[in-house]
């Protein structure tokens, strides 16, 4: 079991989590996410948000983790937050992300419009198919009377998508 040691606490990774082993550090949580966003900018997104469970900020589940992209979205790196989010290793954090956005009542192409401004799709058809069905999911789940099922709304948006690259 790998141990990774950071100032003043010690991190295990177990089952693919990193676990925190001192909650109460003493710097601000606004200074451990801005230290986090610089790490995630310039490293990577794993290394950002392993910032983040080291330092006890956040815990490392997906809605904690969905909690953190989305309160930095506006300063964080889009097409790196695009490539990590649609990761298969990364699917619960991908529909955490979603989760925590509301398509109630909103027209089809403006719900993916919103989705999009939160990041950069990747450009490998896996990854947008993923996050389209993550966003359908989600908006059928919003507005369940616009389409029969989530698997309408998923090849309405893939389409969309597909048809807008080059």
């Amino acid at each position: 079991m790998p141990v990774v040691a950071g100032s003043k606490t010690r991190i295990l990774l177990i089952d693919g989590k990193w676990q925190n082993k001192q909650k109460n550090l003493s710097a601000s949580t606004e200074a451990k996410f801005k230290d986090a966003v610089k790490v995630f900018n310039e490293k990577g997104p794993k290394q950002g948000i392993e910032v983040l469970v080291l330092s006890g900020a956040i815990e490392n589940t997906p809605e904690d983790i969905a909690r953190f992209l989305h309160k930095e979205n506006e300063i964080l790196n889009p097409e790196k937050l695009g490539e990590f989010i649609t990761k298969r290793e990364n699917v619960p954090i991908l529909q955490a992300f979603v989760k925590r956005m509301n398509f109630e009542n909103m027209e089809f192409d403006q719900a993916l419009r919103q989705f999009l401004q939160k990041f950069r799709l990747p450009g490998e058809a896996q990854l947008i198919e993923r996050a389209m069905e993550a966003f359908a999911g989600r908006y059928h789940e919003n507005n369940p009377d616009f389409f029969p099922d989530a698997d309408t709304a998923f090849i309405l948006a893939f389409s969309l998508i597909m048809l807008n690259t080059d």
